[in-house]
């Protein structure tokens, strides 16, 4: 069976376990849930990292990884909308699996995905305050769209910290031809070879790369630093 339907299939018996739980041992079930929602914080978060590395690079080296981000999405999707007689198919394919995933359904949702964020409109150099708010609103939208995990932190620190940045000139928001916000990152300066440290990449689905992209861009014309390519968009690390 190939590595995507066989994670598929792993899945979709995690899923059996949380219903069974939930029929018959309650007391449990907010636990497993809890596991189950903390999980995908790995494998829709860094495995989507890998699995866009390997589609933008060619000479990124297979890991396997890359397979789990199709087959969670594919397990959910499988488990709770397709017939049961499809689940059974799946279970019994063999070789032949990954005919029986829900792949093109899952692409064509993926195609129509629209960006839900307004459009900027043209910085006002007389209203520098009021630019300055927005880019915080617009920042905190994008953590919200992006399902990144920031409900751990305290309101102020949040705010404080991505104040200091637009403050330092260390934070950059990715438009995209609608001017509508894709992304946005933040950044340290570093006194050791003109390096800069990564703190924060938030991206809307599907828009990793292109902020990539744009921020590789931003940097090079405004801070003189040749950018190189980073695996991982959400760890803090050193990338310039």
């Amino acid at each position: 069976m190939p590595p995507v339907a066989r994670e598929t299939c792993a899945f979709v018996g995690e899923l059996l376990l949380l219903d069974y739980v939930k029929a018959h041992l309650p007391n449990f079930y907010a636990v497993f849930l809890d596991v189950w929602h903390s999980e995908n914080s790995f494998y829709l978060d860094s495995c989507v990292d890998a699995l866009m590395d390997a589609l933008n690079h060619s000479k990124i080296p297979y890991h396997y990884y890359q397979n789990y981000f199709l087959a969670r999405l594919a397990a959910v999707q499988i488990f709770y909308v397709t017939p049961e007689e499809s689940l059974s198919a799946l279970f019994s394919s063999g070789k032949d699996a990954m005919a029986h995933l829900p792949i093109d359904g899952m692409a064509s949702f993926s195609i129509e995905m629209k960006n839900p964020l307004p459009a900027l409109p043209t910085p006002d150099a007389a209203q520098r305050s009021v630019d300055a708010y927005q880019s915080l609103g617009v920042m905190t939208l994008l953590d919200i769209e992006s399902y990144r995990d920031t409900s751990c932190k305290r309101i102020d620190s949040y705010y404080l910290n991505l104040l200091k940045n637009l403050h330092e000139s260390t934070a950059f928001i990715a438009l995209d031809n609608e001017n509508k916000p894709v992304g946005y990152a933040t950044w340290v300066r570093s006194v050791v070879d003109n390096n800069m440290v990564l703190t924060c990449q938030t991206a809307l689905s599907n828009n990793r790369f292109n902020l990539q992209c744009a921020l590789q861009r931003h940097i090079s014309i405004n801070e003189g630093v040749k950018v190189s390519y980073t695996r991982n968009a959400f760890k803090e690390m050193l990338v310039w």
